[in-house]
């Protein structure tokens, strides 16, 4: 509930989530892709081309800084590697039917 991610995402979801369940995996995963296409846009500057977006978001992301995702995790694509998101992190449910959380374990894992 102190996450300072989360309380970020329950602002933006509250002032513009139209409706919106804070807790819906979907509206989580909308924010954050939002966020990094954001990043895009920023970095295309003045240069609106379909071309010069899809050549940033596919070839020159380098996000380290979106706030939904786990500290560490990056938003990375290049020319040889599009796919965005390559690192992930273990975690065990740590509780029973009637209560509990998710713990993680280990450090990142890399797909790169």
């Amino acid at each position: 509930a102190n996450d300072p991610g989360i309380v970020k995402y329950k602002d933006i979801i509250t002032k513009y989530g139209n409706g919106c369940v804070v807790i819906n995996a979907f509206c989580v995963v909308g924010v954050s892709c939002a966020f990094t296409m954001v990043d895009v846009l920023k970095q295309a500057g003045t240069n609106m081309t379909r071309k010069n977006v899809m050549d940033i978001a596919a070839n020159k992301l380098n996000e380290t800084n979106n706030f939904l995702l786990l500290p560490g995790i990056v938003v990375h694509t290049s020319p040889t590697d599009h796919f965005p998101l390559r690192q992930e992190k273990l975690e065990k449910w740590q509780g029973d039917a009637t209560g509990g959380r998710y713990v993680a374990l280990g450090d990142i894992i890399s797909g790169r």
